[in-house]
């Protein structure tokens, strides 16, 4: 029930005995997916579960995206020559919480980075948000549109390939 509630929907149950029960779900009208990210923005996705994985791509259209689901791929892709506008991590790869150190990683690497670390266990303090203030957030899964749309708000839709250009100086 909670879930169908938070999506602005809701659910009914109705039961008689010897006749059954009936179970009603009603869910909103899906709307297209409206753009969080200017086309061509450069996202380093680092996700080990394939659906949660698929759910931030749905928010992410138009993105260009590159995925791994190994932190140590993860570290490598951040140290290359070109940095990511944005990355988002799962907290918690496999038994790891290698989050930390990619997100990490990514801010120190990029004075124009954005990370995200999300998940479904998300502690109640972080080693980041502190220390790259409007560069780092705590997301929990599954990650919402809006939530994420107001993280995102540091990334001009006009500013992103300035910004790589910047970089490169």
């Amino acid at each position: 029930r909670g879930c169908s509630r938070q999506s602005g929907g809701d659910v009914g149950i109705t039961s008689a005995p010897g006749q059954g029960t009936v179970v009603r779900l009603i869910l909103p009208q899906a709307s297209p997916a409206r753009a969080l990210l200017p086309a061509g923005t450069r996202v380093l996705l680092v996700e080990d579960a394939a659906a949660d994985a698929a759910h931030l791509r749905r928010l992410l259209p138009g993105a260009s995206l590159v995925e791994t689901s190994d932190p140590e791929a993860a570290l490598r892709l951040i140290a290359g020559p070109q940095p990511f506008d944005l990355v988002i991590t799962d907290l918690h790869l496999g038994a790891d919480p290698a989050g930390w150190r990619i997100a990490e990683a990514a801010l120190s690497h990029s004075p124009a980075t954005l990370a995200l670390v999300v998940s479904g266990r998300l502690p109640a303090s972080d080693p980041l948000t502190s220390r790259f203030p409007g560069r780092a957030y705590c997301l929990p899964k599954p990650v919402d549109a809006a939530a994420l749309a107001a993280c995102l708000q540091g990334i001009p839709a006009d500013d992103t390939a300035s910004r790589r250009a910047d970089l490169r100086l």
